[in-house]
């Protein structure tokens, strides 16, 4: 054994030690035998280098099983591409190992992984600078691991910083993003959890569908967005044709908009605008998420879900304990357009025009416990729905012009105007 080597083998020990590793939990991680150092193997890691072909050649000769490892330092590089591989660990020093774009780049991509399975990124901080690329791509793969880690960017842009496509089993945990967005399609059982993300940037995480396309076992819980400046969290509809979208769980996520955003926060459903689609929504939950507005009034409304004029169905929606404010907004607080069996309860929603509407051909709805304050037209409004709603139960707080508008509510759909506290 050479003494780099014998080196690199105490490191591999040291990291499979590390509090937070994925020791225990990754095959990938708890099988490595070889640690592939690359500044060892010919990257130079000074932040003028081009290190693209040092670091593909390590990629290539890594076996299934090892350990990239990328000490601190700069390391320009673009167009890597991990192709049909398993196994495998990219883990850095923490911020201080940067991938980034080079000044001049031809590829859309700095890495991509393509048909890889149980595949770790760890402490390791993707760059793309003032350059419109995408950081990380990963698509028709599966068990993917990324933890602790750093996507950052000189001013936002257009593209994504990761982009997903056609992944199973995905963990996206503890990573900071500035500037930058995640973008996915066709994703099955993943979990984004306890990240930040930090603006002004684009959007936080969404996915556009495209026809055929779907996103099934969803879970996005416990991640910070501040300064976005259009939406943090959006499903959309695609432009045409169908997409399947079930069992979602959007939760317990903090949205902080120091701007005007362009588009709602939290958005699901169609987007205005698009044609009509044929899209099946079933099983989505939104809970327990926080949305404040502070020093700027929102122009738009604050978590829309569904469609109106639309072809989707959008059943078995949850949509409770949310806490919205608007800082004084002329739009909704929440819309719900198109839903049928949606359960809508212990919502608080405050400094916005209208406090909760349901409408546009929903049907079979309670809305139920929710509470409106310093709303500055209507606290409730139920209409042009599909009839077997239920709106009871709800409370105003404060002096609101119109507490509840059910003027064009259906013969079929129950609503009473009691439970008002009014506080001067």
């Amino acid at each position: 054994m050479t003494s780099h080597h014998a080196v690199l083998v105490a490191v591999a020990a040291l990291v499979l030690a590390a509090p937070g590793s994925y020791a225990g939990r990754s095959s990938a991680l708890a099988s490595a035998e070889e640690i592939y150092n690359v500044r060892i193997l010919g990257a130079r890691g000074n932040g003028k280098t081009n290190d693209t072909p040092a670091i593909r050649s390590v990629i290539k000769s890594a076996p299934d099983g090892a350990i990239i490892y990328f000490p601190p330092g700069n390391y320009r590089c673009h167009g890597l591409t991990v192709a049909d591989r398993e196994r495998l660990i990219f883990r850095g020093a923490g911020p201080g190992s940067v991938i980034e774009a080079p000044d001049a780049v031809r590829d859309p991509i700095i890495l991509s992984l393509d048909q890889c399975r149980d595949i770790v990124f760890h402490d390791l901080t993707f760059d793309t600078r003032a350059t419109n690329v995408t950081a990380l791509a990963i698509s028709n793969s599966e068990t993917v691991r990324i933890r602790d880690c750093k996507f950052t960017a000189a001013a936002p842009q257009q593209s994504a910083g990761v982009y997903l496509r056609n992944t199973t089993n995905l963990w996206f945990t503890n990573n900071l993003l500035e500037q930058r967005h995640v973008e996915h399609q066709q994703l099955k059982r993943a979990r984004f959890s306890d990240n930040i993300f930090s603006g002004p940037s684009r959007f936080g995480i969404v996915m556009l569908a495209v026809d055929g396309s779907s996103c099934e076992l969803l879970t996005i819980e416990d991640n910070i967005f501040d300064g976005m400046k259009t939406t943090a969290i959006g499903i959309w509809d695609p432009n045409s044709g169908s997409a399947r979208i079930r069992d979602v769980k959007i939760r317990n996520n903090q949205i902080v908009c120091p701007t005007v955003t362009a588009m709602p926060p939290i958005s699901i459903g169609q987007v205005r605008g698009k044609p009509a689609t044929e899209s099946v929504w079933k099983n989505i939950t939104i809970a327990g998420n926080s949305v404040h507005f502070t020093g700027v009034a929102t122009t738009s409304h604050i978590i829309a879900v569904g469609g109106a004029r639309t072809k989707s169905s959008y059943t078995g929606f949850v949509i409770r304990d949310n806490d919205v404010t608007g800082g004084g907004g002329k739009r909704s607080g929440i819309l719900l357009q198109g839903l049928t069996d949606a359960l809508v309860t212990g919502n608080s929603v405050a400094e916005v025009a209208v406090g909760i509407v349901l409408g546009r051909g929903s049907k079979r709805c309670l809305v139920v416990d929710n509470r409106v304050s310093t709303i500055s037209d209507t606290g409730y409004r139920l209409g042009d729905t599909a009839g077997e709603n239920v709106m009871v139960g709800n409370h105003c707080v404060g002096k609101i012009p119109v507490p509840y508008d059910f003027e064009r509510k259906q013969a079929n759909d129950r609503v009473e105007r009691t439970n008002l506290l009014r506080l001067r």
